[in-house]
């Protein structure tokens, strides 16, 4: 009926109105991938190139590049005589 179209759609919120491109095409998931201890961005979404394939149509995936700054511990410093 014309009332329950009315609060799923207030249930949803307003961009998902029907005929709005919220209704039409679904978010898409976004997956922040962070890659370890010396990598990088472009090496991780080389290693991941078939998950990503398998996952093209339903998540985005978002691979980032930080500065690692790996400072040595006390203990290491000390063990090497430093």
């Amino acid at each position: 009926t014309a009332a329950a179209t009315a609060a799923a759609t207030a249930a949803l919120g307003p961009t998902a109105a029907f005929g709005s491109p919220a209704a039409a095409a679904p978010r898409r998931l976004r997956l922040l991938c962070l890659h370890g201890y010396r990598q990088s961005g472009d090496k991780m979404r080389g290693r991941t190139s078939q998950l990503r394939r398998k996952l093209a149509g339903s998540v985005e995936m978002v691979f980032v590049d930080a500065p690692h700054e790996v400072r040595p511990f006390l203990g290491a410093v000390e063990a090497r005589g430093g």
